[in-house]
C-alpha cells in the first residue's frame, strides 16, 4: 500500500512547536514528520505509481502555506483528530490532490466520495472528541502562525504494524518558466 505525501520545509522554531504537540498526542509522530497526505494508502505497484507521480508533478508548482488554525475532527468512530489547517495554500494543496486523483489515474480509486479532502497537518489522534477540542482550543488560544513551503511530492509506504515509514521517492516541484 503506497501513499503520496508532502513534507513542509519549516523554520526550526515552527518545527519544534508542531513536534511538541505531535509527540504528546499523535502516535505516528515517531514514524514520520509533519506532512500533508495527498493520497491515502493504495494497492498500486511502485514503478507505475512513481511514473504517475512524476507525470503529475511536472504540472504542479511549489506551494507557500500559512497554518493558523487547529480544528478538532471526529467522524463519530475511532480516534478524534486535531488538524492544523492552512489559511494560505489551501487551493494549491487541493489542486495537487485533485491532480493526483484525476479520472483514469492510478490513484483515482483513493478519492473518497463520502468525505471532502481537507489539506491538513495532523497534530493529534486522541481517544475522544473532547480531548481533541481541548488540544485545538489550546493551540488556537496561543495564536500560533506556522509558515511552510512544500516543494516536493513523496511516494512512501507506511507500515503501521512494524511500525515504520519507508520513503520510496521524492519528486521535486519546479516553478514554471
Amino acid at each position: 500500500m503506497l501513499d503520496v505525501t508532502a513534507f513542509p520545509h519549516l523554520s526550526a522554531a515552527d518545527e519544534r512547536t508542531i513536534d511538541a504537540v505531535r509527540r504528546a498526542h499523535d502516535p505516528q509522530a515517531a514514524l514520520l514528520g509533519p506532512h500533508v497526505t495527498l493520497v491515502f494508502a493504495q494497492p498500486v505497484a511502485e514503478g507505475p505509481a512513481l511514473s504517475q507521480l512524476r507525470e503529475v508533478a511536472a504540472t504542479l508548482w511549489p506551494c507557500d502555506a500559512v497554518f493558523r488554525r487547529a480544528m478538532p475532527w471526529w467522524t463519530g468512530q475511532g480516534a478524534a483528530h486535531v488538524l492544523l489547517l492552512p489559511d494560505e495554500g489551501l487551493s494549491t494543496l487541493g489542486r495537487w490532490h485533485d491532480s493526483l486523483h484525476r479520472p483514469g489515474s492510478l490513484f483515482a480509486g483513493a478519492r473518497r466520495a463520502d468525505r471532502p479532502f481537507v489539506p491538513h497537518i495532523t497534530l493529534a489522534a486522541v481517544a475522544s472528541e473532547r480531548a481533541a477540542r481541548e488540544i485545538a482550543d489550546d493551540w488556537n488560544a496561543r495564536r500560533i502562525v506556522i509558515r511552510a513551503v512544500f516543494n516536493a511530492l513523496v511516494l512512501g509506504r507506511l507500515e503501521v504494524a512494524v511500525p515504520r515509514f519507508e520513503l520510496l521517492a521524492r519528486v521535486p516541484l519546479e516553478m514554471p518558466g
